[in-house]
Parts: C-alpha cells; sequence; structure tokens
C-alpha cells in the first residue's frame, strides 16, 4: 500500500491496453448536425502506451500512477470529507448557471455514488441514478469520479462497471488539447449505453426517440480529467 496524491491506493496487477477512440466536437456542433455523438478512430501513439510521462513537467510530487504492470485500488472512504478538484468544462471552471447548479448539487463524487461500504473499491461502486436529473448532472458526477480515480483505466473500469461499452482510449495531440485549454498531449475516452440497458430516467419523447446515451471524458497527460461531455443518439 501507498499513499497517493488521491489519498491511499493499494497496488496490483493488469495489462497495458492500447488506445484508439475520440468522442466529438462538441454539443452545439452536434445539435447543429442533428447528431448526438462522434467518433474518430486514430492510430495510439506510443509515448501514451509506454507509460505516465507528461510534456509538461513531471508529476505532482507524492502522486501515484497505475503503471503498465499495475493495477491501483482506491477504497470508498476516500471520498470521507475529501476536497473536490475543481469542476471544469474544456479546461475552465463553468460560468453557466445551469452547470453551476450541478456543481453545487454534487460537491464530489460521493453525492453522485450508491452508498457503499469504507472498504469497497471506488471504481466498483455504482452511479446513483436517481439523483441524476439530466445530462448535465450526468457530467458533472462523471467527472467527480474520474477526478477521484486520477486514473484513466480505472476510469475506463468504472464505466464498464456501470454498464457503459467503452471503447479504447485514443491519444490527443496537443493542437487537440488547446481547445481544452491545456499546453500538452491528452487523451480521450467514449462509453455508451443502449436505451434498454440505461437507468437515467426518460421523458416519454426521449423514450420515442432516443436509443442510446454517450459519455466522452477528455484527460490531460497526467490523466486528470479536463472535460466531460454526455449526449443521447437518436433513432
Amino acid at each position: 500500500m501507498c499513499w497517493g496524491r488521491k489519498g491511499l491506493i493499494q497496488v496490483g496487477g493488469f495489462g497495458v491496453i492500447l488506445r484508439n477512440v475520440f468522442e466529438g466536437v462538441g454539443r452545439r456542433v452536434l445539435a447543429a448536425l442533428g447528431v448526438a455523438g462522434a467518433v474518430l478512430v486514430l492510430q495510439v501513439g506510443a509515448g501514451w502506451a509506454q507509460g505516465n510521462q507528461t510534456d509538461i513537467g513531471s508529476e505532482p510530487e507524492g502522486s501515484v500512477s497505475c503503471k503498465p504492470e499495475s493495477d491501483c485500488k482506491i477504497p470508498y472512504e476516500i471520498l470521507d470529507g475529501q476536497e473536490t478538484d475543481p469542476y471544469l468544462t474544456f479546461g475552465k471552471q463553468p460560468t453557466k448557471k445551469a452547470v453551476l447548479r450541478a456543481v453545487t448539487k454534487f460537491p464530489n463524487a460521493k453525492y453522485c455514488l450508491i452508498e457503499a461500504s469504507p472498504d469497497e473499491f471506488l471504481e466498483d461502486v455504482l452511479l446513483n441514478w436517481a439523483v441524476i436529473g439530466n445530462l448535465i448532472d450526468l457530467d458533472v458526477c462523471v467527472f467527480r469520479v474520474a477526478a477521484v480515480l486520477d486514473d484513466l483505466q480505472m476510469t475506463r473500469r468504472w464505466l464498464s462497471k456501470n454498464g457503459f461499452q467503452v471503447n479504447e482510449p485514443v491519444t490527443e495531440s496537443e493542437a487537440v488539447m488547446r481547445w481544452y485549454n491545456y499546453s500538452g498531449t491528452g487523451a480521450t475516452l467514449v462509453g455508451s449505453i443502449r436505451k434498454n440497458q440505461m437507468k437515467y430516467r426518460l421523458g416519454w419523447f426521449e423514450r420515442l426517440m432516443v436509443h442510446s446515451l454517450t459519455v466522452g471524458i477528455t484527460f490531460n497527460s497526467q490523466q486528470q480529467p479536463v472535460h466531460v461531455s454526455s449526449s443521447f443518439t437518436r433513432k
């Protein structure tokens, strides 16, 4: 066991998973096109697959990342009294009132999850869909959990545990990451869940029109989330 930047972490083993999918360009563009999500398949860069190297400086002192040969585990109890990283949208703190309401509603990840035993691993704890009232709520909650997990592969497993079919992540160039107000490379993770499998409360019109729900998370080179975007795929 060791103490990392986010708290107590247990270490075990898992293999490297290559990454190769990207989310899309944002809700306004997607809405204008009449589609709910976009995926761009790219070739994964060798630098990301080799480890947790960054393009701007080194890992923060005292931080712990999951190396290719390890498997980090974070206990649920870490959420008690935890100070949460600021919620970001495109790498900046939000200003829209609707988003700020959701940020206040979910001050940390514990407000988003079903209550679990203190020793249960965070990546195994389920999202509390009963408190998710809209897609902005979902964005904030997914961001909160990803920020605590502080690891792309753990976030991927958490999404899978919650029923999402998760594509392998793709590395993002410095040019792409400028859209997220970040200087360096990053990665995007996309997961989707079909209507008949999701626990999100759909209105009657949405039940007729929606095919699936997609969530995209963009991480910086230190595997910290800088943006989350969820959307419906229409029939």
